[in-house]
């Protein structure tokens, strides 16, 4: 059944109900201007969705397309900040989680994620045509970097919890 309903607080639903609950496709708004409209399972938005962030001023707003569950980004989505950043990948609980793509201006980061950290190999690149190819774990570097500059010149550096511990070039 499809309803309409306006809260105490300002917020409102026009959608799906079932059992009293949100359930189905639905949008909600929240009376400070975010909106999710997709689709809700008990009372939660799960399943496929698009939730925008607060309201629109001169930067734009942030957003997020893709995949819930249980009210938290879940599964594969796509999140794109107000100041135009954007993270395509792999979310679980609301956390990166897998593989996903950083995107920073025309600068790109790939590679792996867990628990919201950089995690296992990842590629750097730049307008210029340099960049990094690095190891990650928890977060910090460790393992082998390669720096790759503009003329394809290779540097290999070595890290360990975060810390270089050594360098060696290579033409």
């Amino acid at each position: 059944m499809i309803r309409k309903i306006q809260y105490n607080k300002g917020d409102s639903y026009e959608g799906e109900f079932e059992n009293n609950l949100r359930h189905g496709r639905g949008i909600y708004i929240w009376a400070n201007g975010d909106k999710y409209d997709g689709e809700w399972k008990n009372d939660k938005r799960s399943g496929k969705g698009k939730m925008i962030f607060g309201k629109e001023d001169e930067k734009g707003r942030t957003s997020y397309e893709g995949s819930w569950s249980e009210d938290m980004f879940d599964g594969s989505g796509v999140l794109i900040f107000k100041r135009g950043d954007r993270f395509s990948g792999q979310w679980k609980s609301n956390k990166k989680d897998g593989n996903g793509i950083y995107q920073y201006g025309k600068n790109k980061f790939e590679g792996e994620w867990k628990n919201d950290k950089i995690n296992g190999k990842w590629i750097v690149t730049w307008p210029d045509g340099s960049g990094y190819e690095d190891e990650y774990l928890n977060g910090e570097k460790n393992g082998k970097s390669v720096y790759t500059d503009t003329k394809g010149k290779r540097h290999e550096q070595y890290c360990e919890d975060g810390k270089y511990t050594g360098i060696k070039e290579n033409d």
